[in-house]
């Protein structure tokens, strides 16, 4: 972080403890080290592919966070918007919105699908992220049921059961 007359700025390298040690390259890096031909945006070519314009930023990533707020707050009664915002999203917290352990789950996934689809060249779809969810949560059941914790895995899920079931 460092501050400007507009208030706080995110270097690339704050935004993400990977990205100090280049664990996570965006295009830009990438096209710093001669690795790639553009340093643009996978999904929407117009800007500059950092980490803050990966996760947060691109136009196709700000609909994909606004679909999957809006998937949890119709689907989860104790899911009030605005869930997201560019610091809980790139840092795991915002001093102005407290999460529990499943939406910290939620938005790790969202984060590591957004990168897969980078991957992929593919657009982020919500639909889909909602089966990789559901999917996810099918595991955490069995795994559970399997080790004997199935009183705390319920009573971790219990406010987002109606997402899963």
């Amino acid at each position: 972080w460092f501050q400007n007359q507009e208030g706080p700025v995110i270097s690339d390298s704050a935004q993400c403890p990977t990205a100090h040690h280049r664990l996570l390259p965006t295009k830009r890096f990438l096209f710093l080290r001669n690795l790639v031909d553009a340093k643009e945006c996978t999904f929407c070519g117009a800007e500059e592919e950092t980490l803050s314009h990966l996760f947060w930023n691109c136009h196709f990533v700000q609909g994909f966070w606004n679909s999957v707020q809006d998937w949890l707050c119709d689907t989860c009664c104790n899911c009030t918007p605005p869930i997201f915002s560019e610091l809980l999203v790139l840092f795991g917290l915002d001093q102005n919105f407290r999460t529990d352990c499943v939406l910290d789950l939620l938005i790790l996934m969202g984060k590591f699908y957004i990168y897969k689809c980078r991957l992929q060249e593919t657009l982020p779809n919500s639909n889909v992220f909602t089966a990789i969810v559901k999917e996810r949560y099918t595991v955490e059941r069995y795994r559970c049921c399997t080790n004997g914790s199935t009183l705390k895995f319920r009573l971790v899920w219990l406010p987002y059961m109606s997402l899963v079931e």
